[in-house]
Formats: C-alpha cells, structure tokens, sequence
C-alpha cells in the first residue's frame, strides 16, 4: 500500500499523481511507468537492496508495482580506456583564487538579510537598490503565493511572504552563477543545471525543517551544493564534456567520471570556490561531502552533509528532465536512518518538493 503523507501537506496518494505527465510513451503506460522506474533506481538493483525512495516515487506515479524488475548490471562497451587527463591541481587553485569576489552590492543585501535585528524595511530598501533583483525577486514571490487573492507588488510584501533567508540564498545563487554566466560546455546544461539546483535547496529545507533544523542553511546548501560544477565547466570546458561523455558512455555518477578523467570532481572544486568566497563552514563540508566521499566532517555540521545528500536522491528521483542519463544515487543504510525518513514522510517531501519546483519554475523561468 502507498504510504500517506501527514495531513498538514493536504496531499495523498491519489492526489499527489493526478497532474503528472506521463514519463513515456507506450502502449502500455503503467508498464512504461514501471520500466522508467527500473532505469532511474538501476545503481540499488545493482547493489541488490531496495532503495528507500522507490516506493515512494511509485506512489507518486500511480506506479501500482512497487518491487521494480532487477536490470541486469551495466555493461561497459568493450573500446579502449581514454588516457586520463589529470589536472595541475595547483593551476586549478590559482585560477579558483582569481575569480572576483562576489558583487558587493548583492553581499551587502545578504547581510542585511541575514541579520536577526534587521527589519523587513532595511531588507527591501537593501533590495530595492538594484532594479534586476527587485524584479526576479518579485516574481518568486509571486510564484509562491499561487491561488491567494491579489498579487505581490512590493518588496515589503514578498520578503514577508519567502522569508529572509530564503531572498537571501536566491540572491546567493544568482551572484554565483553570474560568475560563470559565459562558461561554454559541449554536453553541460545550464537550464537543468539552474533548475535542480533550486530543487535541491527546496528539498534539502523541507527535509530539514521535517527534522527540527535550519531550513535556511538547508536551502542554501542545497541551492549551491553543485557550484564545484560550474569551476570545472569554466576552467576546464573540453576536459569536463569528455568527462560528462565518459558518464553517459559508462553509466557512471558524474563524479566518478571526473575523478577517471580529471583526477578531481565538482564536490572537491566546490568546497575550493565556497573557502575562497568565504562561506561559512557548514556550507563548506556540504559542497565536499554531498557525494559522501569527502574528507572527515565536523560532528556540528554532519547534519547540513546528511541533509543535502538526502536532498540530492529526491532530486533525482522526481525525474525532472526524463533524461537519458538520470539515476538516484544509491543511499547508505546509515545515512537514511540518521535522516529518519519514513516512506510516509519521503512521500511527502517528494510532493512538496515537486510543487515547489513547479512555481519556482514559473517564476524564474527555470
């Protein structure tokens, strides 16, 4: 049986499908449904345990056969190994220390609304200075506040409405990628690229405030966790599409593409941009850890890791792109009972993180 979400969110299992699509075209859609699911949970198959999404995600899709068929293991075309491209690890540095620090004028808006004693007047009039932000935050705003009566026409009103933090780590995201806004990639899509990094943030905040901790953080963490991809896209544009090649070729994690063709991933380059911006620790140990291969994690901030890995699978196991290439990362037993997630609250936060997802994309043009 599907599991239920709470009755706070007003969604259950009947309801949480009604306006999906369907993900494939066949004679047979709910067969089609079940194939797709097979493909997307293919790396638990192959380690032969039950990822604690599927169900879930079968819920979600009316998906009336939860216990998906095993996918034989993948098996890499028989062609010669490309030689490795390892990186001047010291190069690479170099050219994270000079990019330019992040806008002034935007920092200086997200200190305002980050600090507890400021009022929503400061923050707006912070905001107000820079007609471009003023105007994508209205829209979010806007997005956000589907089916209420009238429409948010002042910055006053949509600080209310999002929340400091959350205007705070919108303008976060918007800086960092406009650090790398001429970047050209063969393979690398920045649309799909914007879009599950928000989703990340929406996902990695449900979940966070579902476990009683800082939403905010969560949402930033999630909103910027793969920023180390835009480094390696800027700095090293053909080696990181041989690198998204080699994935697609070998049905690996990008990650471990990288680390085969470059001798580094995104999650290690990440955590070099946020120490050079100067973001916060946690931030820092979110970026390097999010795959769960990065160095040892501070006790404190082990949660903010966990959440944002946690995160990361629900992305992808909404499937927002239907692309070729999508998987959910396998999940370690461990890390899922640290988040205590139920299939009654993994339900819930898939639905709340595909209907947030929905407006942000509207909004931003996502």
């Amino acid at each position: 049986m599907c599991p239920v979400p709470a009755r706070s969110t007003t969604i259950d299992c009947h309801r949480m499908h009604t306006d999906a699509q369907p993900r494939t075209e066949a004679a047979d859609p709910a067969l089609a449904q079940s194939e797709r699911l097979a493909w997307l949970f293919r790396a638990a198959h192959v380690e032969d345990r039950p990822h604690p999404l599927l169900q879930p995600v079968a819920c979600l899709r009316d998906v009336a056969n939860a216990a998906m068929p095993l996918l034989p293991p993948w098996q890499s075309p028989a062609i010669p190994q490309e030689p490795r491209h390892t990186v001047d690890r010291s190069w690479l540095r170099e050219h994270v220390a000079a990019l330019p620090a992040l806008p002034q004028a935007v920092l200086a808006a997200i200190r305002v609304l980050q600090r507890d004693d400021s009022s929503t007047g400061e923050c707006a009039d912070a905001l107000g200075r820079d007609p471009a932000l003023a105007a994508q935050l209205l829209r979010l705003a806007n997005a956000a506040a589907y089916g209420r009566a009238g429409r948010i026409g002042h910055l006053h009103d949509a600080i209310a409405l999002l929340g400091r933090r959350t205007v705070g780590s919108v303008l976060m995201a918007a800086a960092v990628s406009a650090q790398f806004s001429g970047a050209r990639c063969p393979g690398f899509d920045r649309a799909r690229f914007a879009r599950e990094s928000f989703a990340c943030g929406i996902a990695a905040q449900t979940l966070a405030i579902e476990l009683g901790a800082d939403g905010g953080l969560a949402f930033t963490a999630g909103l910027l966790h793969d920023i180390g991809r835009l480094v390696l896209v800027g700095a090293l544009p053909a080696a990181m599409g041989q690198a998204m090649a080699w994935a697609r070729l070998h049905d690996q994690p990008l990650h471990l593409a990288e680390q085969e063709v470059l001798g580094i991933d995104h999650a290690e380059a990440g955590a070099w941009i946020a120490q050079h911006w100067n973001f916060p620790p946690a931030l820092v140990a979110a970026m390097a850890g999010h795959h769960g291969a990065g160095p040892a994690t501070e006790p404190g901030h082990q949660w903010l890791v966990d959440v944002v890995q946690g995160a990361d699978a629900i992305v992808h196991a909404l499937d927002l792109h239907q692309a070729e290439d999508e998987r959910v990362p396998a999940l370690a037993p461990a890390l899922w009972q640290r988040l205590d997630l139920s299939p009654a609250r993994s339900a819930r936060l898939l639905a709340v993180t595909e209907q947030g997802v929905a407006a942000l994309g509207d909004a931003l043009a996502l």
